[in-house]
């Protein structure tokens, strides 16, 4: 499996001697002896790499092919480059093997075995004997891959002398093509050394970062609580830290405790944040675009997709498989910020951005060689990309730490300022005690003051009360004595001489109205006998019209009963002609019976038979004519009974009226001798009326005089009403007046106590 993890880590330049162990080769074979030439081991305080390795790659068969025959088993020679998977094997495994001599001079130097990473699990055997096994590849896959190791060579296995030892190393890889690093053999003291620089330097590095980075994290969300959640810089920078130490969980936490795939699937799924986090910092820190919320989302949606993939493998080269674009992913974001930092220092002369232009090229340098060495399939002493990261959160750390102090160096100068100004607060403070002293006793005394000429106040405007209310009872029965009074004189002086003028003249108007009546009066009655005769004519008119129109309602009867008779006739006739026509067809009959005798016969029969047969169309004629003078005597009966029940109705009403004439004269009689009466009456009033008049055009002066006296009366009583009130409305607002002073009285006496408290805690502060 390609190398699934490229480690952050902070370069420190390292010398490691490796030395090359004395070496005899011997003269050896392959073909023909099918022995192994192996290396001499002489001298324990040097480290020795051994060399003439060889590979066979197999089924997986753990133990298997650790001893044995090479050539016959397959064995070839290990040429130390990526492994190839030839025979394309579901489950498979590699085995080194190689051999060696150890100089007996060697027998009580405590040996070890130093294997650098490797990326896959595997087991160490010497001398057909398991002696370490590193990584999990039973029930659960994990690599181990970022350890190196010191393995122990026991004296109790080793072989002395011209012994030949043999090293064989089995790997087991899930689709993994990691090349084997040079086994080196040699004290075990100093290989314990090496691998605790080489393990300082990769992995406890990366734990001390990620913990660290943690650290930052959990300062940067708290410094951002406290700063009322408004510095985003600070949130971004902060989550950055944590998707960082996230991102390298699976090289500083991984052991074969635990499995690696959920450790990897979390460490590549922080990645894309990781990138993401710091552009966000970048824009807040530098103020460029940080308010483009289409540029956020652009950069957020892949770095989710990217993040979401690694969830659903559930295999190491599934999760290696998205490493690639991850990477890419952040390595855009990285250059893309340092863009963004190149702008801010052109355009803003922000010179704190150099610290991280700087930090950031590290990124890329670390990154190019981590890089570098993965294209040349060489492992590197350590992965330092992962440092170079971690080089730039300290850079933005210690920066931001360096803002931080010099706004607490800033807020040491303000508190400086502040303590001088509290001493002449304090001044201020003893001076405002002194004075809110003072105000308090003068405000009581004002108090005191205020109460006193509240209750005389209220006194004085309880008694002028009662007497606006004496004076307003009284006025009001003045004033309503006055207008009664005064519309009495009004009615004197104006109503009644016009009333009695006005009742002269219609005096004067019914007298000849009277005198007019009467001469209607006689020749109405003269008109009302002319209309009783001419009623009574009438009456007897419609007397004899009534006789008449029963006379003519019996000839219309008598009509009625010659029509049925006649119609009686026309029936008799039809039937004769009926039975004339049936005596033709039977004569007829007869003649045809007959023959030629009967041919004179049969003319006759003919003759009658026409003759039947015109008078029964002279009947059908005669019986229509009949019919509509049936219709028309029965429609003039109706007729006459209408006109009869009108007119006997107008014969009564006629009576009624002559009945009413008679009354309507005699009660005009009445009427006459009546007017006659009243005509008398009124001529006397009319004298009366005259004299009351010259009366009131004598008293109408005095009327005049009784009303000014009046009125100049009213006058002077409205203008004590007006000066009563406006006394009322003065006591009204001089009470307002009061309040208003006895409100801001109460208010100066909190505002004396607030100063009291002011002073009290200003005291308590200073002490």
């Amino acid at each position: 499996m390609k190398r699934t993890n490229i480690a952050i880590i902070c370069v420190i330049v390292i010398s490691a001697v490796q030395l090359s162990g004395e070496t005899g080769e011997q003269p050896f074979d392959y073909d023909d002896n099918h022995l192994f030439s192996g290396n001499v081991v002489k001298n324990g305080d040097e480290s020795f790499v051994l060399g003439s390795i060889y590979i066979l790659e197999s089924g997986f068969a753990e133990g298997k092919y650790v001893t044995g025959d090479l050539k016959e088993q397959g064995f070839e020679k290990y040429d130390g480059k990526w492994l190839q998977n030839k025979k394309n094997l579901e489950r498979y495994m590699y085995t080194f093997r190689t051999r060696f001599y150890v100089d007996e001079r060697l027998r009580n130097v405590h040996l070890s075995l130093y294997m650098g990473m490797t990326g896959y699990p595997r087991a160490i055997y010497l001398n057909g004997r398991k002696i370490q096994t590193y990584g999990r590849y039973r029930d659960v896959y994990n690599t181990h891959a970022f350890l190196s190791h010191n393995i122990y060579l026991s004296e109790d296995i080793l072989r002395y002398g011209n012994e030949i030892n043999e090293l064989a190393i089995q790997a087991y890889p899930e689709k993994d093509n990691l090349p084997l690093e040079d086994l080196t053999i040699g004290s075990y003291y100093k290989n314990e050394g090496e691998v605790f620089l080489r393990n300082f330097i990769g992995v406890s590095m990366m734990q001390v970062a990620c913990i660290t980075s943690f650290v930052i994290f959990l300062y940067m969300l708290f410094l951002f609580i406290t700063m009322n959640f408004r510095d985003f810089s600070i949130l971004y920078f902060g989550l950055t830290c944590l998707c960082y130490g996230l991102s390298y969980v699976n090289m500083a936490f991984l052991s074969d405790a635990v499995s690696q795939v959920p450790l990897e699937i979390t460490s590549r799924a922080m990645f894309p944040w990781t990138g993401l986090f710091i552009i966000f910092f970048i824009l807040e820190f530098t103020g460029i675009a940080y308010k483009n919320r289409i540029l956020k989302i652009g950069l957020a949606l892949p770095a989710l997709i990217l993040s979401v993939l690694p969830l659903f493998q559930t295999r190491l080269e599934g999760v290696a498989g998205i490493f690639l674009y991850t990477m890419g992913f952040l390595l855009v974001c990285v250059v893309f910020s340092i863009i963004v930092i190149l702008i801010s220092i052109i355009k803003k002369k922000n010179k704190k951005s150099i610290v991280i232009l700087i930090s950031f090229c590290f990124v890329l340098v670390t990154a190019y060689s981590d890089i570098y060495h993965v294209f040349q399939q060489i492992f590197p002493y350590a992965y330092i990309m992962a440092f170079g990261f971690f080089a730039l959160v300290l850079s933005i750390f210690f920066l931001l730490a360096f803002d931080q102090a010099q706004i607490f160096k800033k807020s040491l100068k303000t508190a400086a300022d502040l303590n001088k100004r509290n001493e002449s607060l304090k001044k201020m403070v003893e001076n405002i005690g002194i004075v809110s002293d003072n105000l308090n006793n003068s405000s009581k005394r004002l108090e005191e003051i205020v109460l006193t000429s509240t209750d005389v106040i209220g006194h004085y405007e309880k008694n002028n009360r009662e007497i606006i209310e004496r004076v307003f009872g009284k006025f009001n029965e003045i004033e309503e004595t006055m207008k009664k009074v005064g519309a009495r004189i009004d009615i004197a002086t104006e109503k009644v001489p016009q009333a009695i003028i006005n009742q002269t003249s219609i005096v004067e108007e019914i007298s000849a109205t009277i005198t007019s009546m009467d001469q209607q009066m006689e020749q109405t009655m003269a008109s009302a006998f002319d209309s009783h005769a001419e009623a009574t004519q009438l009456q007897n008119l419609a007397e004899n019209s009534t006789r008449i129109i029963k006379e003519s309602k019996a000839a219309i009867a008598t009509i009625s009963e010659y029509s049925l008779f006649l119609r009686e006739v026309l029936n008799a006739i039809e039937d004769i002609t009926d039975k004339t026509s049936i005596l033709s067809i039977n004569a007829a009959i007869e003649a045809a019976r007959q023959g030629i005798h009967g041919k004179g016969f049969s003319v006759i029969s003919g003759e009658i038979s026409n003759l039947s047969l015109n008078t029964k169309n002279t009947l059908e004629t005669s019986f229509e004519k009949i019919k509509d003078m049936y219709e028309l005597i029965e429609r003039s009966t109706t007729l006459s009974d209408e006109v009869s029940t009108s007119l006997f109705t107008i014969i009564d009403k006629i009576k009624v009226s002559t009945a009413m004439i008679a009354n309507i004269t005699r009660l005009m009689q009445d009427q006459k001798s009546q007017a006659s009466a009243i005509l008398a009456s009124v001529k006397s009033l009319l004298q009366d009326t005259v004299t009351i008049k010259e009366l009131t055009s004598e008293e109408q002066e005095e009327n005049e005089k009784v009303k000014q006296t009046l009125a100049d009366l009213r006058d002077t009583f409205s203008a004590i009403n007006q000066l009563l009130r406006d006394q009322l409305q003065k006591g009204t607002e001089l009470s307002t007046c009061v309040d208003n002073i006895k409100d801001m009285t109460g208010q100066n006496l909190k505002n004396i106590d607030i100063l009291k408290k002011v002073t009290v805690s200003a005291n308590t502060s200073e002490s």
